[in-house]
């Protein structure tokens, strides 16, 4: 069975924690998803399938949020355009859609608003508008979306 072989804080992301197993780097994962697994979490620890499941699970969510991160950290985009971004990444689809409704939560994807600073910028540019909502369309907005973003620039 695998063991957990460190537990520490993570000097980079204030609240949370490297995780080791069998010694080897295994992810840095939030402090309040480890609290929620069925059993403390201490080095010396063997862990049981489930857990390992369970501790590869937050880890695949983890690189699906911070790969979404760094995506909308160059410029936005709309949410279903990033979803099939990360999934040709080879990101998990479960943990894909568990990443973008945490950033959803957090205030970070809104199609409405990629909708809108898309439309102000590519109208500027002399686009149409039938032109900026087949654009929009491909990227996954959705037509009403796009019909009142286009509106609004």
């Amino acid at each position: 069975m695998p063991t957990l072989t460190g537990l520490a804080p993570d000097p980079r992301q204030p609240g949370y924690r490297l995780i080791e197993v069998d010694r080897g780097r295994f992810a840095s994962l939030p402090v309040d998803a480890l609290a929620a697994l069925p059993l403390p979490l201490s080095p010396g620890v063997e862990l049981s399938a489930p857990v390992l499941a369970r501790l590869q699970e937050l880890a695949d969510v983890e690189a699906a949020c911070r790969a979404a991160l760094r995506a909308l950290a160059t410029r936005g985009r709309a949410r279903r355009d990033l979803r099939r971004r990360l999934i040709q990444k080879q990101h998990p689809p479960g943990a894909v859609d568990a990443a973008l409704a945490r950033l959803d939560a957090q205030g970070l994807l809104d199609d409405r608003r990629f909708a809108v600073e898309y439309a102000a910028r590519h109208a500027a540019r002399g686009r149409g508008s039938a032109r900026l909502v087949a654009d929009l369309l491909n990227q996954g907005v959705d037509r009403a979306v796009a019909d009142i973003a286009i509106g609004e620039a």
